[in-house]
């Protein structure tokens, strides 16, 4: 299904611009913030302002999910991606998706102890990539 096609089918008109935005979201490697959207959709002369409304409708109608890096800013990323963790540098800022799931004994344990079900968890390496950690 195209971007278009998928904007609207999740009841957003799929104007130029916010097909626009939301192909930014699902071409990136990594998480984006609407700053970076923002910087990113500079040359298209898009307003700040009509980003910050595109992330929110996305976010409602659930098409990107809010990831917390602690940086001050929220980054989004789609929404339907395979499970995955992220680890995230603290000096270049880099982020690397992992797919291991090293949670599944952690929550069996918690259920067993406490009866708690998970329903969903989220997990966030953070330290120094191999890049940064060879040039000290």
């Amino acid at each position: 299904m195209d971007n278009a096609t998928q904007l609207q089918t999740s009841g957003i008109e799929p104007t130029d611009k916010r097909v626009t935005i939301f192909s930014h979201f699902v071409d990136s490697p990594t998480p984006l913030s609407a700053t970076q959207l923002i910087k990113l959709m500079k040359d298209k002369r898009v307003h700040r302002s009509t980003v910050f409304r595109a992330v929110k409708l996305f976010e409602e109608k659930q098409l990107i999910k809010r990831i917390d890096f602690a940086e001050g800013e929220s980054r989004f990323e789609i929404a339907n991606l395979p499970h995955h963790h992220h680890a995230v540098c603290r000096t270049c800022g880099g982020i690397e998706l992992i797919d291991d799931c090293i949670t599944d004994r952690i929550q069996k344990n918690i259920k067993k102890r406490l009866g708690f079900s998970t329903v969903d968890h989220s997990l966030t390496l953070f330290g120094v990539c191999k890049k940064c950690k060879d040039l000290v």
